[in-house]
């Protein structure tokens, strides 16, 4: 009790022993009521176990203790404990008011030093009667042991089932569930959210736990220890004597207990005193458990997303490992330990290990530290490093899902699953820790998308999924890496295997034996594709029945990386080139000229040999590769042809070709000449030239002009070369008299005459037989028995020994398609379909003209269309059906004009037809497509024309087709979904042409659909469904064609109504009015339109 003279007051208490002291009462005094401004306002307290730095009386030259400045520390020994400008004692007499120290935190000091001021205290001025300070009592008050949220001591006891909400504060032996689990207590299945305050042991769940078992245990509350044990309060079973917090996130101190498939999402940390510093001596701190003496910790994790922060022995796990066994636990939290000195035992899974076993526990990829400093942070277990991949606990490696390390409450977790997307060009990397250079095998792997990464060609990303044991003895990293591999080119062809090599590719390599390597390649430019699939595996050798390429080409190669059977990487687009082998090639001629030239048969000098009658031409020829040696000899590559050497001199050049045989390994060079030839052949070519007669010839008609070399016609059906009469005639040369005079008759030899009519080429000739007297030195040509002399003599040719002159022309194939001109004035080919073709929207035309012998001709026929100009607006009935027969090859017909302006129709023999395509109630698409006629034997070129194939005139539900019952009812319609359907309703119902399978009967309808519903063009009682937008803007008049009308016509031509049902299907439907076709003039090609105009008609 004290009542004072002035408005403060200070004393110091000495407790004799460091007692855990909690808080402190006061007790107004009796007459407070009366009183109010003397009551207690201002606390503070300080703790200290040192006596020797008492405050002294005139503290800052003050007699007056009350004039103590607010929140001054007055010495490092005293540590302040509680500060109060305002404490809000209410106004009473004789009662008593407990309060908490700051925080609700427990100190332990033998000294306190308490300052008290009333509520009418002034600072700095003397007290009055008013306000001097006055209280009836000032108590301690000590912190409670064996504190729980549920139990404070259990002994021999079974608790299942329990959560703690609330706040916990106690001295020692505080827990959120039990303060003491001793003597074989079994707790299971509890969970702590409080937030848990106590001196020291302190645990989330439990503050010591002895010989007991706690399993499935979760801690979500912080855990905080403000005061580390003293000798006293270490029980007596524990066998140890040593200072420190043990703090631990499930439990505080374990001793020979087991803790199993427990949890903890908190902070786990000690106090801090009111100026920021840490409490002295906060060892044994664990995410788990503080200090495990003996036991087992097992299938434990803590995530915690708040610190464990401790001093020393500072573990993620466990804060000290003493003879306990620690197993199958993780730490993906954060540590922090403030004792910045190296000798601070720091570590992710157990701060300090004393006899102790610990296995299979990891530190995880969230797994973080606090400020380094002169600390160092250890890991006493084994890391999962993942470089952008995801984890997920596992057990049993089996392929769950969406499992959380909460799990570990309930289940085993004994892995880790990893797993992400790969793109092309990397692989999946999975090593020993991520320091390490050593590849490690995963337990299980497994490609999400195994299609898609086994086709050479797909570059699409797939996921990779690896398993890992927890008992995996090594750290585990896993990332994404670039496969590394460089292009292989100039490999030039040596008759070997060839191909990458399991080196090649660096990452991964073959150490390790984890990583096997698969080279696909590809080489699309040989027909058929050649492809190679070499293999290597996991121990760096090629596997059995792996091919490579080995000839030359350009091999597209994708490079897949595998562990075991599964792809976890993949690289397109690499390169392996093989190239050609050179053969080099040196020749002499005999003469030992033009040693640079392939080719003597110019007119140049000293080009063309001169007959000698020694034999002449090549002289040697030699082969040598210029790389590499094969057993066969490079002159054994090549065929050849034609003689070395010639003795008799000939009109036509002698010959001596080499064919390479093996084109697409080897090319060839000319030493000589020091070029690439063409890499296939080399030919030599030479003339031995005879040594002069006029001689002249007359051709049928003029050059056809089509060959720069040769004397050509162009094919007619009849004779065309030389004349059969007088086409070869001879001048003899006048003497030095000018006369001129007879040769003998068998000094000339001229070739019969023979027709020339089919397409080839043709020679006719004159020969010297007397080659010592004569030569040909002049050579003339005329056509047919005109007197103008043709100037270049095209298709003459006197042999180089002029003994001869040869007369060559060619007669051309009759080329359709350049004889074809789209003006019909102007063409000389006539090709289309004849009228057996049911075609839908174009006029016949005419040809006309005479056949050779005077005949006239004139045919019907449709000329179809002769450019393929976006749609294909003619229309052809595609089927062929029992009834009707017409849309056949023999149907199409050709008619060409010869130069002699007659006309002939060309037959089966002399062209070819493509096939002619057609949709089928299977595929009944329209198609829009071309015929094309190709000459053959006496005729060339290929010739198009194009239509659009229709398999009906209208089309059907998807679920439907014309064999359906009541095609074209409600209930299976006519459905229009493109705009050549529309175009038919228009011809049908207006009278244009025939139906072709939708109207059941025979008057109206080429081929009746027995199902269909109409019964005549006016389409009464059938119904029809627009499916689709439909654009009729190509269907315009052009080139002959029959354009789209307005449905039905009630014109002078005829009532043609249109009396069906016409569902739109809200479709759009764009057609065009043109009004020169529609409105009031007639149509050139015949048609006529007064009124009735619109999409319908009438």
């Amino acid at each position: 009790k004290f009542c004072g003279t002035q408005s403060g007051m200070s004393f110091v208490a000495d407790l004799r022993s460091r007692l855990a002291i909690s808080g402190f009462a006061i007790t107004n005094a009796n007459d407070t009521e009366s009183n109010s401004n003397r009551r207690p306002k201002v606390v503070r307290i300080w703790g200290s176990n040192s006596k020797g730095s008492w405050p002294s009386s005139d503290y800052n030259g003050k007699t007056n203790a009350g004039n103590t400045p607010e929140g001054k520390t007055y010495s490092g020994d005293w540590e302040i404990v509680y500060d109060s400008s305002n404490i809000n004692i209410p106004i009473d007499n004789d009662i008593r008011h407990e309060y908490a120290f700051t925080g609700n935190k427990t100190y332990k000091y033998q000294y306190y030093w308490v300052y008290i001021s009333s509520v009418g205290h002034v600072q700095g001025s003397n007290a009055d009667a008013q306000n001097i300070i006055q209280f009836a009592e000032f108590d301690f008050l000590a912190a409670g042991e064996d504190v729980g949220g549920v139990v404070g001591y259990a002994q021999n006891s079974s608790i299942e089932q329990v959560t703690n909400t609330a706040q916990i504060v106690g001295s020692s032996n505080v827990g959120g569930i039990a303060g003491e689990a001793v003597a074989s207590t079994s707790l299971t299945n509890a969970k702590n959210s409080g937030t848990i305050l106590g001196g020291s042991i302190v645990g989330g769940v439990a503050g010591y736990a002895d010989n007991s078992t706690i399993s499935g245990a979760e801690n979500i509350g912080d855990v905080w220890a403000s005061a580390p044990t003293e000798p006293s309060d270490i029980p007596t079973t524990s066998g140890i004597n040593k200072l420190g917090v043990y703090l631990g996130g499930i439990v505080g101190w374990s001793k020979d207990a087991t803790i199993k498939n427990c949890f903890n999402n908190a902070q786990v940390s000690n106090s801090k005193n009111l100026d920021g510093s840490d409490i002295a001596n906060s060892d044994f701190v664990g995410g788990i458990v503080g200090y495990a003496w003996g036991g087992n910790v097992l299938y434990c994790a803590s995530l915690n997303n708040k610190p464990i922060h401790g001093a020393n022995e500072v573990g993620g796990i466990v804060g000290v490992l003493n003879g306990a066994s620690l197993s199958y636990c993780y730490f993906g939290g954060k540590i922090e330990g403030w004792w910045n000195d190296a000798s601070a035992k720091l570590d992710f899974i157990c701060g300090f290990k004393n006899n102790g076993t610990l296995e299979n526990s990891w530190k995880l990829p969230t797994a973080a530290n606090g400020e380094i400093g002169s600390r160092k942070y250890n890991n006493a277990g084994y890391e999962i490093a993942i470089d952008g991949f995801k984890l997920e606990p596992q057990v049993n490696k089996t392929n769950t899902v969406n499992k959380k390390w909460a799990d570990i409450l309930t289940q085993n977790i004994d892995g880790f699953k990893v797993y992400g997307d790969i793109d092309i060009g990397k692989y999946f990397l999975s090593r020993k820790g991520e320091s390490s250079s050593e590849y490690l095998t995963p337990s299980k792997v497994e490609n999400g998308n195994p299609t898609n990464a086994a086709d050479r060609s797909n570059t699409a990303t797939f996921t990779v999924t690896a398993w890992y044991g927890a008992n995996t003895n090594s750290d585990i990293y896993c990332s994404r890496e670039q496969i590394k591999i460089d292009n292989s080119t100039g490999n030039v062809y040596n008759g070997n295997v060839r191909g990458f090599e399991r080196a090649n590719v660096n990452p991964p390599l073959a150490s390790g034996k984890v990583y096997g390597v698969v080279f696909d390649y590809s080489n699309a430019n040989v027909t058929p594709i050649e492809s190679f699939i070499c293999a290597f595996g996991a121990d760096g050798n090629k596997i059995a029945n792996s091919t490579n390429p080995y000839q030359v080409g350009t091999y597209d190669t994708t490079v897949f990386i595998k562990i075991g059977d599964v792809i976890v990487g993949k690289k397109c687009g690499v390169v392996y080139e093989i190239t050609q082998e050179t053969i080099n090639i040196e020749w002499e001629w005999t003469d030992g000229n033009q040693s640079t030239l392939f080719s003597r048969i110019g007119t140049g000098d000293g080009i063309q040999f001169v007959y000698n009658k020694a034999e002449q031409g090549l002289g040697s020829v030699t082969f040598g590769y210029n790389t590499n040696l094969f057993y066969t000899a490079a002159e054994y590559m090549f065929t050849s042809s034609g003689n070395l050497k010639y003795t008799n001199a000939s009109s036509n050049a002698y010959s001596r070709t080499y064919t390479l045989n093996d084109t697409r390994n080897f090319k060839i060079h000319s030493t000589n000449t020091d070029a690439d030839l063409s890499g296939t052949t080399v030919t030599f070519e030479w003339i031995i030239r005879r040594n002069k007669l006029t001689i002249e010839n007359r051709w049928v008609r003029a050059d056809f002009g089509k060959d720069s070399t040769i004397y050509t016609f162009e094919y007619n059906a009849a004779h065309q070369g030389l004349l059969a009469t007088d086409g070869i005639t001879y001048i003899v040369e006048n003497d030095t008299t000018g006369k001129s005079h007879e040769i003998y008759s068998w000094v000339l030899y001229i070739d019969n005459h023979a027709n020339t009519i089919n397409v080839g080429k043709y020679t006719r000739s004159i020969y010297v037989n007397d080659q010592t007297n004569y030569v040909i030195a002049y050579t003339n040509s005329y056509v047919g028995n005109g007197t103008a002399k043709l100037s270049g003599n095209k298709g003459v040719s006197v042999n180089d020994t002029q003994s001869s002159v040869t007369y060559s022309w060619q007669i051309l194939a009759y080329n359709i398609l350049d004889n074809f001109n789209s003006d019909s004035s102007k063409t000389k080919v006539w090709f289309g379909a004849n009228t057996d073709v049911i075609v839908g929207n174009q006029l016949t035309s005419v040809i006309t003209g005479t056949i050779r012998g005077g005949s006239s001709v004139s045919v019907d026929y449709y000329p179809l269309q002769y450019a393929q100009n976006g749609v294909q607006k003619v229309l052809i009935y595609g089927q062929n059906t029992t009834e009707v027969q017409h849309y056949l090859p023999e149907n199409f017909i050709i008619y060409v004009r010869y130069n002699d302006g007659t006309i002939a129709q060309l037959g089966s023999n002399e062209y070819t037809l493509s096939n002619l395509r057609s949709p089928t109630d299977k595929n009944p698409t329209p198609i829009p497509t071309s015929v094309t006629a190709s000459g053959k034997g006496n005729f060339a070129g290929k010739l198009s024309k194009y239509y659009t194939v229709l398999y009906s005139d209208f089309g059907w539900k998807s679920d439907k087709n014309p064999s359906s019952a009541n095609w074209g009812s409600e209930d299976n319609p006519y459905v229009i979904d493109r705009p050549e359907y529309l175009l038919r309703l228009s011809q049908i119902v207006n009278g244009k042409d025939k139906a072709w399978n939708s109207i059941a009967n025979t008057a109206y309808c080429y081929a009746p659909q027995s199902t269909a519903t109409a019964q005549n063009a006016t389409y009464k009682g059938a119904h029809f469904l627009v499916t689709a937008n439909i654009d009729m803007s190509d269907y315009v008049s052009t080139d002959g064609l029959t354009n789209f009308l307005p449905v039905g016509d009630g014109s002078a031509n005829g009532e043609r109504p249109f009396s069906a049902t016409f569902d739109g299907g809200n479709n759009e439907i764009k057609y065009i009015y043109n009004i020169g076709y529609f409105v009031n003039k007639a149509n050139p090609s015949g048609e006529e339109k007064y009124d009735y105009v619109g999409l319908f008609g009438y």
